[in-house]
């Protein structure tokens, strides 16, 4: 028997798959690329087909309660290195999903929000780290080839070596944490610094499946590291406050307004530069921006693309202030209330269509298309804005019927300009109205173009292209 990293057994075997609590084992179909390089260094040639009866731990699943066991195998395909390559890696994948049994036994997982519970998750860490231990205890009990039914190995690991290796690679997160921690504790460590700092910690200790097994004091406090590290964390959160000033803003498209937030904490300590994000009602971010390292910030704050309309939003700490954070702590993130109405934009309009239409009827109905479903002003010709809408709307009419039904087309064109300079241009389908006249036909077919024009898709685009032509343009006022 030989230890698997070392020169591999000489011992090797023909025979079929193995069975286990009456379950078939059989071979893995995807193998990590960095367990088999890996173990492509252990050189096991196993020998010719023989006539003997098959292994017992082929026909029977091999246990010892002493042992983590794994047995895998891969078809013959002609490709011997490879076959082999892969036979050794799920024969070390069984072996490690034994050892994740044992860790979702006596383990209580600490819920976050990013914990899945990934059975394959906890298995590829384990096998990393029995990788990065050069394999260390993982011994080749017997190998075993046919034709027919391919390469297979049979390793185990002594239990007691695992908790060696697991209790190293504790004690080593533990360090590492505690020296990331230590190096923040003096008092000229800003609260950005601190908050960093033990977020990083905390994303550790959640990539790592001891994180909620590893005993300490901290600062003064028995528990669990990951435990301790999150109260340490949330302490900190608590400890602060966010002001905005005004606590409400308004300005139209392309005028940003004045905005000063400060964060202060109660800790004797400096506060230091903090990523900031403006957030919606629904949560959305808005905007991102950050403080100067006393904590405040002030400057314009403008929302491109922000429709129309009034808002309740809220001030607080990015995510990625304290990216290690599960949703818990993110919500004691402290925040302030905003709210934000964005102006409408202000426009002329220019409109021309038959005589045969009601001008009044018309203006107003394109008018009220403009104001309630796009959230622009129309303006009367005397207020000052280099916006202007012009639309045209053209009819034809058709001969009546033999009915004496007077039949009429009408389609619109519009061109939304800035000081002159064309920003976008849009014509719609033509409307088919019916009447008794001529001009009732042609009244029927516009109404029949307005009732579609609201969900028109190219007036959307012409209205967010004349919106966001305002941003770029006086944003830089």
């Amino acid at each position: 028997m030989k230890v698997f990293g070392g020169r591999c057994s000489d011992a090797t075997r023909v025979g079929a798959s193995s069975t286990r609590s009456g379950k078939r084992v059989t071979w893995f179909t995807v193998v990590s690329p960095l367990v088999a390089i890996l173990l492509a260094g252990c050189a096991a040639t196993p020998r010719a087909n023989r006539a003997d009866s098959l292994p017992t731990w082929m026909s029977r699943y091999p246990t010892n309660p002493e042992y983590f066991i794994g047995v895998g195998g891969s078809p013959d395909t002609g490709d011997r290195q490879g076959d082999l390559e892969r036979a050794r890696a799920n024969a070390l994948a069984q072996l490690a999903s034994e050892i994740e049994v044992t860790i979702r036994s006596d383990q209580t997982y600490r819920e976050t929000a990013t914990s899945s519970g990934d059975s394959s998750t906890t298995v590829d860490i384990i096998v990393r780290t029995l990788t990065a231990q050069n394999l260390e205890g993982v011994e080749t009990v017997d190998s075993f080839h046919s034709d027919k039914e391919g390469y297979w190995f049979y390793f185990r690991l002594s239990k007691a070596t695992w908790d060696q290796i697991k209790n190293r690679e504790m004690y080593e997160l533990r360090d590492r944490v505690l020296a990331m921690i230590g190096a923040v504790a003096n008092p000229t460590s800003s609260v950005s610094e601190r908050l960093r700092t033990y977020s990083f910690a905390l994303e550790l200790l959640g990539k790592s499946k001891y994180g909620g097994k590893i005993p300490i004091e901290l600062e003064g406090t028995h528990g669990v590291l990951d435990d301790l590290v999150s109260t340490q964390l949330g302490a900190m959160l608590d400890r602060l406050h966010v002001t905005v000033d005004p606590p409400s803003i308004r300005f139209p498209p392309g005028r940003p307004a004045e905005l000063r937030i400060r964060v202060a904490s109660t800790e004797n300590r400096p506060i230091g530069a903090l990523a900031m994000e403006v957030r919606g009602p629904r949560g959305e971010t808005l905007a991102e921006l950050a403080t100067g390292s006393d904590g405040s910030y002030g400057g314009a704050l403008g929302i491109a693309g922000l429709r129309s309309g009034k808002r309740l939003c809220s001030v607080g700490l990015a995510p990625a202030a304290i990216k290690g954070a599960d949703k818990p702590l993110l919500a004691r993130a402290p925040q302030a209330q905003l709210e934000i109405e964005v102006l409408p934009l202000g426009v002329h309009l220019l409109l021309d269509g038959p005589e045969t239409l009601d001008r009044r009827w018309l203006t107003d109905s394109v008018t009220s298309i403009l104001t309630e479903d796009y959230a622009l002003a129309v303006l009367r010709s005397d207020d000052p804005t280099p916006f202007l809408i012009s639309v045209t709307v053209r009819g034809r009419s058709s001969p009546p019927n033999e009915y004496g039904i007077e039949f009429a087309y009408c389609s619109l064109s519009m061109t939304m300009a800035r000081d002159d300079s064309k920003i976008a241009a849009l014509t719609t389908a033509e409307a088919k109205g019916a009447g008794t006249t001529a001009d009732q036909a042609i009244r029927k077919a516009a109404a029949e173009m307005l009732k579609d024009l609201p969900q028109d898709s190219a007036l959307e685009d012409a209205v967010g292209m004349l919106v966001a032509n305002a941003w770029m343009k006086d944003s830089r006022k």
